[in-house]
């Protein structure tokens, strides 16, 4: 799974603050330093986090979390990179979903908003690159912008 600098950084320091911060530990290990059960990690690890974030939250009078599970976690960490336009095989990657119609069948709702806009997002791709690959008659051919401006140098110093 790729995360970000910042993610990183957060659980690095997390881990480092704990009895068990060897290369080889885990990041949210037991007290033993094993892997946590998935009802104690509920229990001992995200609720804990959601309350404490939830007070922030609520002292900045901002929305609060709603109780979640690991799996609520992974399905809110593969809605977010849909909505921010990640492509589906990248996602289905992240996800280590074994093909594409896994990450389609749970996750078709998340896409629906991206169809608002389809129209216009491809007008606005069309009309910028119909400006970039306009044609004009050239020594009797017709030649694309990005034709011409490659051709610009040669035909500056004489070389054609």
């Amino acid at each position: 799974m790729t995360i970000g600098q910042y993610l990183l950084k957060v659980l690095l320091d997390h881990k480092a603050r704990s009895a068990f911060s060897g290369d080889d530990d885990l990041v949210f290990p037991t007290s033993a330093g094993w892997h946590q059960n998935p009802a104690n990690f509920r229990t001992r690890v995200l609720t804990p986090a959601i309350e404490r974030a939830n007070e922030r939250l609520a002292a900045a009078d901002r929305p609060t979390i709603p109780a979640l599970t690991p799996h609520a976690l992974r399905h809110t960490y593969c809605s977010l990179l849909i909505a921010q336009g990640e492509d589906l095989s990248t996602v289905a990657a992240q996800m280590r979903h074994a093909d594409l119609s896994t990450t389609l069948r749970a996750y078709t709702h998340v896409m629906k908003h991206r169809r608002q806009g389809v129209a216009e997002r491809l007008d606005d791709t069309l009309r910028g690159a119909g400006s970039e690959w306009e044609t004009s008659e050239k020594n009797g051919r017709k030649t694309s912008k990005r034709s011409a401006q490659k051709q610009a140098p040669a035909l500056a110093s004489g070389n054609e």
